[in-house]
């Protein structure tokens, strides 16, 4: 699989809790912004593995959500070990002011559980997830996914695959420190095949690129990702929301009456 050109491409980060200044303070969002006006798209981890909320994500998706050119995209966590998930999901995007643009899966981690398991709970985590009415989009290792994932659930779903190639960047293979970096090596040719396993082509809307990004005012190791520019024309159609017109999203919990939430509008 070759990987497009630096045109056919949007520059996204993932940012979460880990993103602050060395004091613990958080980053200051328009200086990152006004520093890095090629990044369009950002990941916030909206809660930890347990589902407990972030606390930097309400701040950090409030602050990002000024700048109206940058599309935010939630990440959670799917978690079989606990029952709740969905409730902790809720309070986690809630916080926030708005809704994201779209919800992302993270599928890494076992949990130490077997792959049966592993298996219905992603089912039931996209399931889930079509609850907040938003875009889905699931987070994986092609390996780890067709290792542990035991049915075809991800026919259909969209994807970012993690793959992290070094590059001879100053005299010694490494990482991409910037997407400056990534864009000298695009396209890459038809050698740079990060494993799909059971997914296609067509499914990979980005690929995380790097663990080991360094993008000012930021010193400390973020990660990089590349998305395709002709998936966010044709999923956001370039247009920018009204930002006085709130938005309204019905969540349904299991064994709870349906409630409907306006956010950004007083309760």
């Amino acid at each position: 699989m070759s990987w497009p050109t630096k045109e056919d491409t949007i520059d996204a980060i993932d940012w979460s809790f880990w993103q602050q200044n060395a004091d613990g303070s958080w980053i200051d969002v328009d200086e990152f912004v006004a520093q890095n006006p090629n990044v369009k798209v950002v990941i916030l981890r909206a809660c930890w593995v347990n589902g407990a909320v972030d606390r930097s994500y309400e701040h950090y998706a409030n602050a990002f959500r000024k700048h109206k050119h940058i599309k935010v995209i939630a990440y959670l966590w799917p978690n079989p070990l606990r029952t709740d998930m969905v409730a902790r999901w809720t309070e986690a995007l809630l916080s926030a002011d708005e809704m994201p643009d779209a919800i992302m899966l993270d599928f890494e981690l076992t949990f130490y559980q077997t792959d049966e398991v592993i298996t219905a709970n992603a089912e039931q985590s996209f399931e889930d997830a079509g609850l907040f009415d938003l875009l889905v989009i699931g987070y994986t290792q092609g390996n780890w996914w067709e290792l542990h994932i035991k049915t075809t659930v991800e026919l259909g779903r969209l994807f970012i695959v993690a793959h992290y190639p070094h590059f001879l960047l100053d005299g010694r293979w490494q990482q991409c420190r910037n997407h400056a970096d990534l864009h000298k090596q695009l396209p890459i040719g038809n050698s740079f095949t990060p494993y799909l396993g059971r997914l296609k082509k067509e499914q990979v809307i980005g690929w995380q690129v790097s663990s080991k990004g360094r993008l000012a005012p930021y010193v400390k190791d973020m990660d990089l990702d590349s998305l395709l520019n002709s998936w966010i024309l044709e999923t956001f159609d370039g247009e920018e929301p009204d930002p006085d017109e709130p938005k309204k999203t019905i969540i349904e919990i299991a064994h709870t009456e349906p409630i409907t939430v306006t956010v950004g509008a007083a309760v």
